[in-house]
């Protein structure tokens, strides 16, 4: 018993050993939650939403113009209000 008091009485048992632990453990559970987060990216790596990826001008103009042909409507000129008064 005379070498266990005298063994806690030690600087690296009260302070060292401690920290050792807390630095061990803390490195063992930031590696695991570390490990999950890339495990998600990997599956939502082919997922990139548009500010992630090269926003391609003339591909979004094409795709646009492609469903304004597509539609059902006549162009057909409005008379302003200030035209038609002029005009008559």
């Amino acid at each position: 018993m005379h070498l266990s008091k005298r063994a806690l009485r030690h600087p690296f048992v009260r302070a060292g050993l401690p920290m050792i632990l807390f630095v061990g453990l803390g490195s063992y559970g930031l590696s695991f939650f570390v490990q999950g987060r890339h495990d998600i990216d990997k599956t939502t790596r082919g997922k990139r939403s548009l500010t992630q990826r090269e926003y391609d001008f003339e591909q979004d103009y094409k795709k646009t113009m492609d469903k304004l042909l597509d539609a059902d409507y006549d162009l057909v000129p409005i008379k302003r209000p200030s035209d038609s008064e002029e005009s008559s």
